[in-house]
């Protein structure tokens, strides 16, 4: 084929001939297929593609939405506050309820000592296992002080200066206070004050 250059400055160039190869395939019948218009090889595997890949990631979605979910369910991790309908706890176990208290009168004894120069200063308070035997406990306090008095008496200054001896005492002082009853209605013995010289 001959190469011809037109001059679009000339006013008589013919015009270029639009010529089919014979190499080119024939043009597809527009009839086979009415009102479709065929579409390109390259945008249908685009569209093919995003829609995969929009599949794909929905998919996955779905699986780590409910992943957590079931793992919230059981108890494998906590859920955030916001979704919690418990009201988160400041403390962590339940702390026992606490009974109604009888303070005692200052205690000053004098400790079972060679040279009898020690002495103790203490004050007791008495926990009451329930509200109802608060009324007997404290016609019984008299004698609770008579037995904390022989008790306190009885130690020695090396014996009450060791902490973990005091945790001991205040065992001893809770059985014997609790003999007084037929059962044991002092649930526990603080030492609110406690001072030796």
């Amino acid at each position: 084929m001959k190469k011809t250059k037109i001059d679009p400055t000339e006013p008589n160039s013919p015009a270029p001939a639009l010529h089919s190869s014979s190499t080119e395939e024939p043009q597809k019948d527009s009839g086979q297929e009415k009102g479709k218009a065929a579409p390109e090889n390259g945008e249908s595997k685009t569209k093919r593609s995003t829609k995969f890949f929009f599949l794909l990631g929905f998919a996955g979605l779905v699986a780590v939405v409910g992943g957590l979910g079931a793992a919230v369910y059981l108890g494998w991790i906590g859920a955030p506050a916001w979704f919690s309908s418990k009201k988160p706890s400041s403390s962590g176990p339940a702390q026992p309820a606490i009974g109604p208290m009888i303070k005692l009168t200052p205690l000053i004894i004098n400790l079972h000592e060679d040279a009898g120069d020690h002495y103790i200063k203490t004050t007791l308070v008495l926990e009451i296992s329930q509200r109802d035997w608060l009324e007997e406990v404290q016609t019984r306090v008299p004698s609770i002080i008579d037995m904390l008095i022989l008790t306190l008496g009885d130690k020695k200054m090396e014996e009450l200066r060791r902490p973990e001896l005091r945790e001991e005492l205040k065992k001893e002082l809770l059985r014997k206070a609790n003999q007084q009853f037929p059962s044991g209605k002092i649930k526990q013995i603080y030492f609110d004050e406690f001072l030796y010289q």
